[in-house]
């Protein structure tokens, strides 16, 4: 094919990106991204065709202005969406484009790894020519795939989620996919995966936790101040700092594996508290006994609905269907909610 287009100059701003990026004031996530980016700038930038004709393009398209014989490529007006469905173009600055790009401290995108190309060089170079300022990160990731094959309609495997979600739950399926699939990584995708997620983590460490828990304290009719107990605030700052880390680099199953450890650590604690223990004791105590037995229990059950309500906090960005239950739930404790609310699993067993 050969025919006259219109071109934007990509080699005017060869050194500049590459300067951008080495300096990381344009971070690429993951280095190996960034790596790839670098080694595509220093092998040499030319320019590219933002136009064909509009015979070729059979008249669909945007005309170029004031050259009605080009259509604008697809993909090259998609990269100014970004800006223009903020109001960039209009006779006047629009809140928007100030808010979420001019002034926004963080400036992030999150593309396919079969784009890197369009959004970590043309589209900066794109913003440099029209005097904008850059992103702050690009966060890269892979492909879902099956039997490590690309999920595509030409492959014929194609996964409908909306049966998944139907029969698992969509915060399941949303649950197996950021913490299962790699960030940055493909990652395969199968039912028995999904389903082994869903008994062994989402039932037995998770739903356990705090079905066990309040379950006793609706029955018991127990209402306490929710609150961390010291034995408790190490982990949960740890966990904290281990999550916000994650998310820096959009790596969505670290941050998982990190709540999904302070789980673990409430799970233990509760088998330590043995509230369960404490109730049983409490008929057959006798007065003196029965004041110690009770200050205990609710001790414990302060100290546990701390744990209960960091876990929800840290799961609502993943799980927020999940967590407005949990919230709820979680209220019985605090007063907040009737004592007789009937404690149901959030992810009840499978047929």
């Amino acid at each position: 094919m050969s025919e006259t287009n219109w071109f934007f100059r990509l080699s005017r701003y060869e050194r500049r990106l590459r300067t951008a990026i080495e300096t990381n004031e344009l971070r690429i996530n993951p280095p190996s991204r960034r790596n790839e980016v670098l080694a595509l700038i220093k092998s040499g930038l030319n320019d590219f065709s933002v136009s064909r004709s509009s015979e070729r393009a059979r008249g669909w398209g945007i005309p170029v202005p004031g050259d009605p014989e080009q259509t604008i490529y697809v993909w090259y007006d998609a990269l100014g969406n970004y800006l223009s469905a903020l109001g960039y173009g209009e006779e006047a600055e629009t809140a928007a484009l100030r808010q979420f790009w001019l002034d926004a401290h963080r400036r992030e995108h999150l593309v396919g790894k079969g784009v890197t190309r369009f959004h970590a060089v043309y589209w900066p170079a794109i913003l440099l020519s029209a005097g904008l300022p850059l992103p702050t990160t690009i966060h890269v990731h892979g492909y879902v795939t099956v039997d490590g094959r690309k999920i595509g309609k030409s492959n014929g495997n194609a996964v409908d989620p909306l049966p998944l979600a139907a029969d698992y739950g969509a915060d399941a399926l949303r649950y197996f996919l950021l913490r299962h699939i790699r960030a940055h990584e493909d990652g395969d995708f199968t039912v028995e995966r999904l389903e082994a997620a869903y008994n062994g983590e989402l039932i037995s460490q998770l739903g356990n936790l705090f079905n066990r828990i309040l379950s006793i304290a609706a029955k018991q009719k127990i209402v306490v101040c929710v609150r961390l107990d010291e034995t408790d605030e190490g982990k949960v700052s740890a966990t904290r700092l281990a999550v916000k880390r994650a998310m820096d680099t959009a790596s969505f199953h670290e941050a998982l594996a990190a709540v999904f450890d302070l789980v673990s650590y409430a799970n233990k604690r509760v088998v330590e508290l043995e509230p369960w223990a404490i109730v049983k004791a409490l008929n057959p105590a006798a007065e003196a006994e029965r004041f110690e037995l009770e200050t205990r229990l609710l001790t414990s059950f302060a100290a546990l609905g701390g744990l209960l309500r960091e876990i929800v906090l840290l799961l609502a960005p993943f799980l927020p269907e999940t967590a407005e239950t949990l919230t709820r739930q979680i209220d019985i404790l605090g007063g907040a909610a009737p004592s007789d609310v009937k404690i149901v699993p959030v992810f009840p067993k499978l047929n």
